[in-house]
């Protein structure tokens, strides 16, 4: 059987050093990084790309699900809590599969093989693990959707559709795919509401959905260009470089 990588984010060293141990009882699999915060943990994924994540969900810098938000390409997760009522009842609902602290050997090796298994249907664990993301947004009250007028009716659009918001002329434009339309909020208003996972601010003029990005080009002085799909590509200022660099694993 070919072996598959694996990576272990949990902020405790005692804890990452069990599971490590635990793992030596398969040979399927092989540790290729440790991560002991979420932004370490996002940073190790990005780079070493495993088929399997140990992730405990109450880690420092950003939470297991906050680290799940800015992957681009998500492993098999095992997700290991200690109490956590939202979580429990989120796996719960969408059967997936979880290690309540502290658990047992036996029971870390059946939770190892439900995830071996579930390799398998890689499409139908994708869907859960989707599910729970969603599930996980909504419960943070950030802006899930927003109204816009067309000709004489109103469209509902999912926030996680839309390409960018940019202020032009006094007016603040909602771009989703080769469509524009102005909507009533300003960008500082829109920044509060939206989920920072998802979106950041790039200019004082723009905020970008980071999953729609295809393409960063340099610009000189600088800058970068972002484009998208079908909408017009947009300017990132200096002062957002950094940041932008750091959310998407940028190296320039």
């Amino acid at each position: 059987m070919n072996r598959i990588t694996a990576v272990i984010a949990e902020d405790e060293a005692p804890a990452r050093k069990r599971i490590s141990s635990f793992c030596e009882g398969f040979t399927e699999i092989e540790i290729v990084g440790l991560a002991e915060d979420g932004e370490q943990a996002v940073e190790i994924i990005r780079h070493k790309q495993p088929d399997l994540l140990f992730l405990d969900i109450q880690m420092p810098k950003l939470n297991g699900f906050e680290i799940l938000e800015q992957l681009e390409q998500k492993p098999m997760v095992i997700f290991s809590t200690a109490y956590d009522e939202f979580a429990i009842r989120a796996f719960e609902v969408h059967a997936m599969d979880y290690l309540l602290k502290p658990y047992s050997h036996a029971r870390f090796k059946e939770s190892v093989q439900r995830a071996l298994e579930s390799n398998r249907d890689h499409i139908a664990t994708e869907e859960k693990l989707q599910n729970i993301l969603d599930e996980y947004r909504s419960n943070k009250g950030w802006l899930q959707r927003i109204s816009v007028k067309k000709e004489h009716s109103y469209f509902i659009m999912k926030t996680k559709h839309i390409d960018y918001f940019k202020s032009e002329d006094g007016l603040v434009y909602l771009t989703q795919g080769d469509e524009s339309f102005v909507i009533d909020a300003s960008l500082n208003a829109l920044e509060a509401k939206l989920d920072p996972t998802l979106f950041l601010r790039v200019h004082r003029n723009a905020i970008v959905n980071l999953s729609k990005i295809i393409r960063v080009v340099p610009w000189g002085q600088g800058q970068l260009s972002l484009s998208f799909e079908h909408a017009d590509s947009l300017f990132v200022s200096r002062s957002h470089i950094n940041e932008l660099r750091k959310r998407i694993g940028l190296r320039l």
